[in-house]
């Protein structure tokens, strides 16, 4: 009967009969090995042999052409091999067969009981198996012993590993003498001389903690006092470890200085509490612009609560009456890093103007990049409202008593408005005189009272409820209301220039002024006063353009031309 096929052996055979290796050969395949062998008999090549290749089993005779098996037995165990050796002899005696297997020989079989072979080497190949598993589980434990030790005594945080049925310290790592500035032996010992060094004030809260909830429950800051009498803040998190029936039978955890973290939290709570109770409103924003904190005088001032403003842009603020050239002074000067101070007009939530005297100041990182903007500003107001004729030098012109700038922007703004409500047209002339250039710079004074000469023909011309401004220098606009279409503009534009058809006189002096008059129309040319500021302007230098007393409706070419 065939015997059943085993796995692959490879042997090496160290023997100098060709008939002996016939026979083993025979037995081997016989028992159903699967035979993959090297036969030696000299030192030289058995030594080379050995370090070869992985050898699952030695077959030896005792005496071979220039060595023992003794030889043999010395060169695997000074190579450090792991392999089963053995001695398949005749007639050597007892007492060679005994130094033998004293010598490391795994079995003594003599030639003439050839039946003990095959189980032998099952024998063998079983016991090296185990062996070698075993061997390949404690080089595993031991490698993983030492990434665990590597990793806990290179990371700053203290690792422990607690006993729970014992209540002792299994691991605690070096970096504990570091923050607790105590040798390590003082809680492998004892492990409740932890709370000896707990701070005097955090010493219930600790002690109740773990009578609550043992050690498995230790997730707490806490603060510990050094030997020399420093503090230090501690953060502790555990983490329970279960057997397999769910029982909580040891405790890992983790320890780590987190006395700058706790500085720097005090740190901001005490600035935090002097912005909240500073009386200046103060606004931090990012470098995107997005606002991340204002304080409560913020709130008070311009009547947006926090969380309305968090997220969004500062120019939510804007009043609008103030020009581009004005933000890009704000913006070079923080470009180069210096604080930008000026008195910005601003809108409050509920639309009331009022005067912000500003400080902002950009702040940079360690990389000298711009991260974030911090404004500080006071409501100054009431304080300029105090002062003599206020209501002239916020809302009228010096030069000619008519609406000044921020006076033509709330009256432009209303009759958008009113136009929107009634769902009708408002209308915008721009015009500007030719005098400065006529007298030259020389002659400003007199160039003053020639613009307030054309001023009061103005004024003296228009009813009331037309607004003539005085926009600054020799500029003028014109704000109409309910404006039917835009021929009435085009009669409007027509009578301003008829106003100077007559020479202007003052003091012996008379003077022939020229004007270009641009128009824009609500809702044709924009939907805000802003718009239809700009797009009058560009019709009358377009206007101007053109020649002396002309004047030109907005159109969108005018844009794309560049004017």
């Amino acid at each position: 009967m065939a015997t059943e096929s085993r796995e692959t052996l490879k042997a090496l055979v160290v023997e100098r009969d060709p008939d002996e290796v016939t026979r083993l050969i025979e037995q081997l395949e016989a028992a159903g090995y699967r035979l993959d062998h090297r036969v030696v008999h000299q030192a030289e090549e058995a030594r080379a042999a050995l370090m070869q290749r992985r050898w699952d089993l030695v077959v030896s005779d005792y005496q071979l052409s220039d060595f023992t098996v003794l030889e043999l037995l010395a060169w695997i165990q000074g190579a450090g091999l792991d392999l089963p050796v053995i001695v398949l002899a005749t007639g050597i005696g007892e007492e060679l067969a005994a130094g033998a297997m004293r010598a490391g020989a795994h079995d003594y079989i003599s030639k003439r009981n050839r039946y003990r072979l095959v189980p032998a080497i099952e024998r063998e190949l079983a016991e090296i198996r185990v062996h070698r598993e075993y061997a390949a589980a404690e080089r595993a434990l031991e490698e993983s012993r030492e990434r665990f030790r590597q990793l806990v005594e290179n990371i700053d945080e203290v690792f422990w590993l607690i006993d729970c049925e014992r209540m002792r310290i299994l691991y605690l790592s070096e970096s504990y003498e570091t923050l607790w500035e105590l040798p390590r032996r003082t809680l492998e010992s004892d492990i409740s001389a932890l709370l000896d060094s707990v701070h005097p004030e955090d010493f219930n809260r600790v002690s109740e903690r773990l009578e609550e909830k043992g050690w498995a429950g230790l997730n707490l800051d806490y603060r510990i006092q050094r030997p020399d009498g420093s503090e230090r803040w501690v953060r502790t998190s555990s983490f329970p470890i279960r057997d397999s029936e769910g029982r909580v039978y040891r405790v890992a955890g983790l320890s780590i200085d987190i006395t700058a973290q706790k500085r720097a939290e005090m740190e901001m709570r005490t600035m935090i509490r002097a912005l909240e109770q500073t009386a200046d409103a103060v606004l931090i924003a990012n470098a995107q612009g997005q606002i991340e904190y204002v304080n409560l005088a913020f709130e008070r001032i311009t009547g947006y609560r926090r969380e309305e403003v968090i997220g969004r842009n500062p120019r939510l603020l804007k009043s609008g009456l103030q020009d581009e050239r004005f933000y890009n002074r704000m913006w070079e000067s923080m470009r180069s890093g210096l604080a930008y101070t000026d008195v910005f007009i601003n809108r409050r939530k509920n639309g009331d103007l009022y005067y912000d005297e500003q400080t902002i100041t950009p702040v940079r990182n360690a990389e000298g990049e711009m991260t974030h903007f911090v404004s500080t500003g006071k409501d100054i107001t009431e304080r300029l409202r105090r002062e003599q004729r206020l209501h002239s030098i916020v809302h009228y012109d010096a030069v000619t008593n008519l609406p000044n700038r921020i006076l033509f922007a709330e009256r432009l703004r209303e009759a958008v408005r009113s136009a929107k409500r009634k769902q009708s047209m408002a209308g915008l002339l721009r015009l500007k005189v030719e005098i400065f250039e006529l007298l030259g710079e020389g002659q400003r004074q007199l160039a003053e009272q020639f613009v307030a000469r054309v001023a009061e023909r103005l004024r003296e011309h228009f009813p009331e409820r037309i607004t003539v401004a005085c926009l600054g220098g020799e500029e003028f606009a014109i704000i109409y209301r309910d404006v039917g279409d835009a021929h009435s503009m085009d009669m409007a534009a027509q009578e301003v220039i008829g106003l100077f058809q007559e020479p202007i006189s003052w003091e012996g002096y008379t003077l022939f002024v020229t004007t270009n008059v641009g128009i824009s129309l609500y809702p044709r040319d924009g939907e805000g006063p802003e718009e239809l500021v700009q797009c009058a302007e560009i019709a009358m230098q377009q206007a101007h353009a053109h020649g002396p007393n002309d004047y030109l409706f907005f159109n969108p070419t005018m844009r794309k031309a560049g004017v």
